[in-house]
């Protein structure tokens, strides 16, 4: 009878456990009204050329041909810098080599959750655009668009983005890891010592 009850508050927890870790990444970045910084930087991250602007996130794109070079539409999980506005395919930087020529978009208000992955959607069709040109902290995004060809219609980088699971659901989680290992500690003991 105890081994039933153990079996079945184990399963319960687990369950608890992986609806809670489920939930949690699933978190919208971006909600309706937050605030969120933008600028635009060549040729290093804290050259600035334009911006920074804070805009609130609405139904639609926030900004419109920003930098004379893209839109960019925010949503709850999803970030689309839209190359359409520069018209025929440019490479980003031109004729100037440069370590860094892109976007950097932040919380600039400290009320966002804090960014824990980005993944760059496949259907994104700027070429050459993938993970390793794009760097990301708890509160800060940068996305290298140096050297390569954007412009032109149906130019575009679309970017899943995924909040950090709140304190709490990983107090959580931690809670019921750990009254997991204890159960299995006490059922090893038993079995050791019949």
């Amino acid at each position: 009878m105890r081994t039933i009850r153990t079996v079945l508050l184990s399963a319960a927890v687990l369950a608890g456990l992986l609806l809670d870790v489920g939930q949690s990444q699933a978190a919208p970045i971006f909600s309706l009204g937050d605030m969120v910084g933008v600028e635009q930087a060549f040729p290093t991250t804290g050259t600035v050329i334009a911006g920074p602007t804070t805009v609130a996130v609405v139904a639609g794109p926030e900004l419109l041909g920003f930098a004379g070079a893209f839109n960019l539409d925010l949503s709850p999980g999803n970030i689309v810098i839209d190359f359409s506005p520069i018209g025929a395919p440019v490479v980003a930087g031109g004729v100037f080599p440069a370590d860094f020529n892109g976007t950097h978009i932040f919380d600039s208000t400290g009320t966002l959750p804090a960014f824990l992955t980005l993944v760059v959607d496949p259907t994104s069709t700027v070429v050459g655009f993938d993970a390793t040109r794009v760097t990301f902290d708890g509160n800060n995004i940068f996305l290298n668009f140096a050297g390569l060809t954007v412009g032109g219609p149906g130019s575009f980088v679309s970017l899943g983005v995924v909040a950090a699971p709140e304190p709490a659901s990983l107090a959580l989680w931690s809670m019921g890891a750990i009254g997991m290992a204890i159960g299995a500690t006490r059922r090893k003991r038993r079995t050791q010592s019949v």
